[in-house]
């Protein structure tokens, strides 16, 4: 697993919560450049990735994971408060998403989750995107009908 975020503190912190799970960190990045150039040589079954980075911030960062290494699934975390952020990290093709402020401690959670294939929203963030997400289908919905 790569973990990717410019405060070393917050870097030091998900190591340690890792420490002795069954996931290996086997690199660290301070950026979206950094860690779109290590995803390309390691190949990571996972990615931990902050959303707010200078450089290459994590939607890019995941949009170019994701070209060079197409099997990592990832995992987004934000300190920031705007859910629009995390529902663009959904649509770009994390497998989860949740904001710092909800506790650290669930992240092996998380992990998990993703490491089996799924999405995973949790905390706050659940019940808005939730209702943004229904709101697109359903306004998906209606154009498709309208169009008919």
């Amino acid at each position: 697993m790569v973990v990717v975020d410019d405060d070393p503190i917050v870097r030091g912190i998900v190591v340690g919560l890792l420490g002795g799970t069954k996931f290996e960190v086997v690199g660290q990045a301070e950026d979206g450049v950094e860690a779109v150039e290590l995803c390309d040589a390691l190949k990571p079954g996972l990615v931990v990735v902050d959303l707010v980075m200078p450089r290459l911030d994590g939607i890019g960062a995941i949009r170019s994971i994701l070209r060079v290494s197409p099997a990592t699934r990832i995992v987004a975390l934000t300190g920031a408060e705007e859910d629009d952020l995390c529902l663009a990290a959904i649509e770009s093709g994390a497998s989860a998403v949740m904001k710092k402020a909800d506790g650290l401690t669930r992240l092996p959670h998380l992990l998990r989750q993703a490491e089996d294939g799924g999405v995973a929203i949790f905390g706050s963030l659940l019940p808005s995107l939730v209702d943004r997400l229904g709101h697109n289908e359903a306004d998906r919905l209606g154009h498709d009908e309208a169009e008919q």
